[in-house]
């Protein structure tokens, strides 16, 4: 006795169907596969004649230069300083025993630190996570108000100076960090450093 499923043989012919579409797309990428994989086989590169050896070692002895970094509080800004940088990004996060003491009102404030941001606990509000781009030097003036621009302004003021820890991010995302607690980043792999302020 043969039994028939409505609408069964309908599903069959679409799988089929399916499956013939996806047979041709396999085959098609195999055939790609196949021609970049003979072709990358008959390149062959020469290298370049014009500089040698001395112009290889100068670039790489540039490239392989592991950068340093300071920062400098002044009366009206603080300014990150970087060099054998590319540019990237500069972050701080405030890190001293008073804010971090169990009856602190407000806590540290880490509204700039390219990282987490910060929940002010009297007022409810959160700012950040702020970054501030910089070639190799980045000023932010202290806004007074606790406005925050990035690359101009910041919440903070000349009193953090020796409490604060310090995050530098290079373009391609290699991060260094340094100040009064660098492990605050812990879990982003940076390389910590001195960071002198």
């Amino acid at each position: 006795m043969l039994v028939t499923l409505r609408g069964y043989d309908t599903r069959f012919k679409e799988l089929a169907a399916f499956n013939g579409v996806m047979e041709e797309e396999m085959t098609k990428f195999w055939m790609v596969l196949a021609s970049a994989t003979m072709f990358s086989f008959g390149c062959v590169d020469k290298g370049d004649d014009t500089g040698g050896a001395e112009a290889d070692a100068d670039t790489d002895a540039d490239t392989d230069a592991d950068p340093t970094f300071s920062v400098s509080w002044g009366s009206s800004s603080v300014s990150a300083t970087a060099t054998d940088w590319d540019g990237g990004f500069f972050g701080m996060a405030e890190d001293n025993a008073s804010c971090n003491a169990a009856d602190s009102e407000y806590g540290c404030y880490t509204g700039e630190d390219c990282a987490y941001g910060y929940d002010n606990p009297v007022s409810g509000n959160s700012f950040g996570p702020y970054c501030h781009p910089m070639s190799d030097s980045v000023t932010l003036t202290y806004s007074g108000d606790c406005t925050v621009t990035e690359g101009s302004e910041t919440c903070f003021g000349t009193s953090f100076s020796g409490l604060t820890a310090y995050y530098f991010e290079a373009q391609d995302g290699t991060c260094y960090t340094g100040g009064t607690y660098p492990d605050y980043w812990s879990g982003f792999g940076c390389t910590t450093t001195t960071v002198p302020d």
